[in-house]
C-alpha cells in the first residue's frame, strides 16, 4: 500500500484506505511509514479509534474461531530460507507505544529467526482468514455496527465470543470458542434485552459444527438493534415458541 497524502473525509463512511490501514494494523502488517500515517489520523480523528477496536475486536477472536489455512510450498520455503540465513529484518509495527515494541536484534540470531518465522506464519494465517470472512469485514465496516464481547455463563464457563450486529442489514455473526454443537432438534438462540425491558426479545437462532465457529443470520426484527443494553444466548429446542427457557450460555455486559 503506498498513498502519497491523506484521503479527505466527507461522509460517515472511512475512506478505503483509511480502512486498509485500520485493517493492516490489525494483522499486524504495517510498514514503519503506514504505522505513522495511521497514527496521524488518529492524533486528527479521535473518532477513528472507534473504527480501529471494531477491526480488533473481532479479528482477535477470527484465528480462534476457524482453521488455519495451508501455507503454499513458496511461502514455505520462503520462510524457511529466512529462519537458515538469519534474517531478522522482518518486523511488525505497531502504531502505539513505540517505547515498548518488542526489538528482535537484542534476541540471538536463530531465536529471532525462529519468532520472525512464527509472526510471518501467523500474519498469513490471518490474513487468509480475513479474505475468506468478507462478511465478517463488511460488518464491522458499517458506521452503525454494533460489536458486543460475551462470556460464557457458569452453564459454559470455558465459552466466549463476539457477536456483530448490522442495524442496516438487520443481521448478526456471532464468533463463539468453546461453545460446544447441540444434537438435532436444539439450537443456540440469540435474545436482546432493550434498556428498562424485563422481557428479553427473540433474534434467531443458529448452530455450530465445532466448538470453535461462526453463524450468521438474519435477525427477525429491529427491535433487536435499538437501544439494546444486553444480548443473551441460550440452549433451546427448536421446537420450543420465542420465549427463553433453556439455560444461558453466553452474555454480553449489561
Amino acid at each position: 500500500m503506498t498513498h502519497s497524502s491523506h484521503p479527505e473525509y466527507g461522509s460517515e463512511q472511512w475512506p478505503e484506505y483509511w480502512q486498509e490501514l485500520m485493517a493492516g494494523y490489525a494483522l499486524g502488517n504495517l510498514s514503519s511509514d503506514e504505522a505513522e500515517e495511521l497514527q496521524q489520523l488518529l492524533n486528527t480523528h479521535p473518532a477513528l479509534i472507534v473504527e480501529l477496536d471494531r477491526f480488533q475486536a473481532v479479528l482477535n477472536l477470527v484465528p480462534y474461531a476457524l482453521p488455519d489455512p495451508k501455507l503454499p510450498p513458496s511461502l514455505r520455503d520462503n520462510l524457511l530460507e529466512a529462519v537458515r540465513s538469519g534474517d531478522t529484518n522482518h518486523r511488525v509495527h505497531s502504531p502505539y507505544k513505540a517505547s515498548s515494541r518488542f526489538s528482535l536484534v537484542r534476541m540471538g540470531g536463530a531465536v529471532a529467526a525462529v519468532l520472525v518465522l512464527a509472526l510471518a506464519i501467523d500474519n498469513y494465517r490471518l490474513r487468509q482468514t480475513i479474505r475468506s470472512n468478507d462478511a465478517i469485514i463488511a460488518s464491522l465496516q458499517q458506521p452503525n455496527a454494533q460489536v458486543f464481547a460475551l462470556q460464557g455463563t457458569e452453564n459454559a464457563r470455558d465459552a466466549r465470543g463476539r457477536l456483530v450486529v448490522d442495524p442496516d442489514n438487520q443481521s448478526a455473526i456471532v464468533l463463539v470458542q468453546n461453545l460446544p454443537p447441540l444434537p438435532t432438534g436444539e439450537a443456540y438462540r440469540l435474545w436482546a434485552l432493550a434498556d428498562g425491558d424485563t422481557q428479553p426479545v427473540y433474534c434467531g437462532e443458529f448452530n455450530l459444527p465445532s466448538s470453535q465457529s461462526t453463524a450468521q443470520w438474519k435477525m427477525p426484527t429491529n427491535a433487536c438493534s435499538a437501544n439494546v443494553s444486553q444480548m443473551l444466548i441460550t440452549a433451546e429446542s427448536t421446537a420450543a415458541p420465542p420465549v427463553p427457557a433453556g439455560p444461558l450460555v453466553l452474555r454480553s455486559d449489561g
